[in-house]
């Protein structure tokens, strides 16, 4: 059993989180063990934890809404404040709105108070499980736009009232 596949039982046995994961994205992981790597904000599985996927989900999200700013023809302000829309303050309380924090691999130097507070560990799970989300779905974007969705996170002019 690799050390994400052990992280994963472990971090699931806290609830059901595998359901709510999958329920409050919209998607169902095909790899369970990439799901636990999105959750490891510890760095003890890998030396960068979640930071890869993060790096992936945040740019996937870019795209996203990219995309459909692009395809709706509004002017560029509105692709700006779609992106705003994803800041790590914004993402933390969407993490924190389905309990994220709850299932998270956090580093154990840190107090559960310090993770609490920390909005860039927040927002770096969000995103760290976005990416995952398009690396399980075999790079769809459209898995990623559906999750954004799902989550209530606009993506396009029209989702932020433009």
């Amino acid at each position: 059993m690799n050390h994400y596949s052990e992280l994963w039982q472990a971090s699931m046995m806290k609830r059901g989180a595998q359901d709510d994961v999958e329920r409050d994205f919209g998607y169902r992981f095909k790899s369970k063990a990439l799901l636990a790597q999105a959750l490891d904000a510890s760095g003890v599985g890998q030396a960068d934890g979640n930071k890869r996927l993060a790096l992936l989900g945040d740019k996937m999200a870019a795209a996203v809404v990219t995309a459909e700013w692009y395809i709706s023809g509004a002017p560029r302000a509105s692709a700006d404040r779609l992106i705003q829309a994803q800041s790590d303050a914004d993402l933390a309380a969407t993490a924190r709105s389905i309990d994220l924090v709850d299932i998270i691999t956090f580093n154990p130097g840190l107090s559960k108070r310090q993770a609490l507070a920390s909005a860039k560990t927040l927002a770096n799970a969000l995103e760290a499980i976005l990416g995952a989300i398009y690396i399980d779905s075999g790079n769809d974007f459209n898995a990623v736009k559906a999750a954004l969705e799902s989550l209530s996170i606009p993506t396009s002019p029209s989702d932020a009232g433009e």
